[in-house]
């Protein structure tokens, strides 16, 4: 195995079954030894048992551990050792670059000191996350506005000392010159380029190709399963924080494209006839999105978001548009061929090297082109999307389920999913219906480590429901937030479901609060540094949005008091209309045989799926024995609609309920009480 960073099996203790579990989990354990404050945990080592059965039966496993069971230690240690033993590969996939940061610095590393065999980690994410280094060769200043200049400058500086590259560790000030020194898989001009040796993305990959485990994020896998050959060979698969992972497969199924992407393509075949088509087309699509043609599912979301089936503009216009990009797929795609047949048969190139870089790229997206506007796949959503300026052709497919199933579970059978949510009342039927889930596979529900009745509350303030009465809604947010901060003296974190209620929430504390005490708000800086800067400072208030609801871990004193100011629902958007007129006439069959057709929509779909969003959010509060804290929920619909009991399910049984805000720091006083007792003894 030279060369390949992986040890061979006769250095891994001889360990009977599950017993390397119990040396490394037990008391007096691997970690005990290294980590005086590690402390074994039942659930832990039960989690860490069903990752042993996924990878040495190759069955596929899907196993739920609430937040703070360790989940992440439960499934690593054995799917290290099977990597060791079988001399292959452990790839994780998280969802966010938050838990792929703790996995990288935190238990991967702590593993590496206490495991008595030896193994290598690396990660890997999408090209964007890199500099390029052709990019750095040739920028050009004058594009940039001062502020871009000033970040672009600091970026240039840092490239000369980094040796990753990657954008999680570049300057704060990193995000306005990015796009202009980094590349997404459509301008990258690889294989062709002559920096190839240099770039950051395939040194990262190098990495990843000698290393034990790999640790990247659903974005990639998903890419892997699509194209294959994105990440490198594995034999074992840890899926986590796996509730988010059809959402992100359906992205990365389907395709985006940018009105400039559509023009650089035409632009770079020196076609005046494309050129012109090109903007013919975007004048129509500009006329379609002022007026919708589909009355039902092509109106607008907000004047944001339009579905269309049937692409704007005049028909002769759009077979022309079509031709051409087919016969610039066919054109690069002979360039290419005749260029990898001489380099096989060891001949020079017959294209100079940057006009290969050139077709490459323009073959990638002509093919790009052609999977959003003429999809393959019939049950697919199309739509313009307008959030970010000029619209943004998207494609998606309506389900992965089948995909999923052939493409992930038939392939590789050795797959642990977890995720603290992956039943809605205490079923797994909205994952399995979401992930494809194979007959075959085993399913488990860990129980929680925490005392909830004893840790937490749960608070429903009086205020008007947010469907009834929104600004009277919105100020007793407010309000109540304001009320917690100066009860608590700060230890408070808001998360919001719109980014406008977030800003709204932080200027109103900077306003009454003055200089009191700190206030973060999401968008000032990187997801950790705002995380890391609020639990340094218990007296201080930090205010996000749904990205901050998962994969945030604040333990402590820090947060005593999570206020969640509406409930989760998704929003109406093409993508949801479209899953709703599929389970409209999904055929299937019932426990007792019977033929059906249709499935209920709100009732299967939308309320499992926004009760997980909940549940995740939840799981920001209590993150270790010793946590306290208060739940608020701004929104009575969890106690006055019928769909408010699968919220209230979602939410760990027993905690207290009140409505009377005078309750709230006397709980917590006992419970911190409560809590040191159980520590102490």
């Amino acid at each position: 195995m030279e060369g390949t960073g992986i040890v061979p099996a006769p250095q891994v203790p001889v360990l009977e079954d599950t017993a390397y579990l119990h040396a490394t989990f037990d008391a007096g354990g691997y970690l005990s030894r290294i980590n005086a404050r590690y402390a074994p945990r039942a659930q832990q080592f039960e989690l860490a048992t069903h990752a042993h059965n996924a990878f040495s039966q190759s069955v596929p496993t899907f196993a739920q551990g609430p937040c703070g069971t360790g989940k992440g230690l439960a499934y690593l240690v054995p799917g290290i050792r099977h990597a060791i033993v079988t001399e292959s590969r452990l790839v994780v996939a998280t969802a966010s670059n938050a838990l792929l940061e703790q996995l990288m610095r935190g238990e991967l590393p702590m593993l590496r000191s206490a495991l008595p065999w030896k193994f290598t980690f690396a990660e890997y994410k999408g090209r964007a996350n890199y500099l390029c280094v052709d990019k750095i060769a040739h920028h050009t200043p004058s594009m940039l506005d001062p502020e871009q200049l000033i970040s672009a400058r600091d970026l240039l500086r840092w490239s000369r000392e980094t040796k990753t590259g990657n954008k999680d560790e570049a300057p704060p000030n990193a995000e306005h010159a990015w796009r202009f020194l980094s590349v997404g898989p459509d301008d990258c001009k690889k294989p062709h380029c002559k920096f190839e040796k240099e770039c950051f993305s395939e040194r990262a990959r190098r990495q990843a190709r000698d290393a034990t485990v790999v640790v990247t994020n659903h974005h990639m896998l998903s890419l892997d399963l699509k194209h294959g050959m994105v990440l490198p060979e594995y034999k074992y698969l840890a899926i986590d924080e796996a509730h988010e992972f059809a959402d992100i497969a359906r992205k990365f199924f389907g395709e985006s494209i940018s009105p400039n992407q559509f023009k650089k393509l035409a632009k770079s075949t020196h076609d005046t006839q494309f050129r012109d088509d090109v903007e013919s087309f975007y004048s129509a699509l500009r006329a379609y999105m002022e007026n919708p043609l589909d009355s039902e599912l092509g109106e607008s979301t907000g004047g944001r978001q339009v579905e269309i089936k049937e692409l704007p503009g005049d028909p002769t216009m759009i077979s022309r548009l079509e031709a051409r990009i087919r016969r610039v797929v066919e054109e690069d795609g002979e360039i290419l061929r005749t260029a990898r047949e001489a380099k096989e048969a060891g001949l020079s190139a017959p294209v100079h090297r940057e006009d290969l870089a050139n077709a490459t790229m323009r073959a990638r997206l002509a093919q790009k082109v052609q999977r959003v506007l003429w999809p393959a796949d019939p049950e697919c959503v199309r739509w313009f999307d307008t959030k970010e300026g000029p619209s943004i052709l998207n494609v998606q497919p309506v389900r992965v389920a089948g995909t999923l199933n052939k493409a992930l579970f038939e392939r590789n059978p050795a797959t642990f999913v977890t995720s603290a949510t992956l039943t809605v009342d205490h079923s797994f039927a909205f994952v399995n219906s979401e992930l494809g889930t194979p007959k075959s596979a085993q399913q488990h529900v860990v129980g929680s480590p925490f005392d909830f009745p004893k840790q937490a509350m749960l608070y429903i303030p009086e205020i008007p429901a947010p469907d009834e009465d929104e600004e009277g809604w919105a100020q007793g947010v407010l309000r109540t937030l304001a009320f917690l901060v100066r009860s608590l003296d700060g230890r408070t974190m808001g998360l919001f479901t719109a980014h406008a209620r977030a800003q709204r929430a932080y200027e109103y504390l900077r306003r009454i609060e003055g200089e009191k005490r700190k206030v973060y708000v999401q968008g000032q800086g990187s997801t950790r540094s705002l995380v890391d800067a609020f639990t340094a400072d218990e007296r201080s208030v930090l205010v996000g949005t749904q990205s901050m609801g998962t994969g945030v871990n604040a333990p402590g004193d820090t947060l005593c008091a999570l206020l969640i100011d509406k409930l989760p629902m998704g929003q109406d958007t093409p993508q949801t209309k479209a899953i709703r007129a599929s389970m409209k006439a999904e055929k299937w069959v019932d426990e007792k045989g019977k033929q059906r057709v249709g499935r209920d929509f709100f009732s299967q779909f939308y309320i499992p799926k926004s009760a997980i969003t909940l549940e995740q959010w939840f799981g920001r509060l209590i993150r270790s024995l010793s946590d306290i804290g208060v739940c608020v929920i701004c929104d009575t619909r969890i106690l006055t609609k019928p769909y408010g009991k699968t919220f209230m399910n979602s939410l760990p049984s027993g905690m207290f309920l009140t409505r009377d805000p005078k309750q709230i720091v006397p709980f917590l006083i006992h419970a911190k009480e409560s809590v040191g007792k159980v520590k102490a003894t």
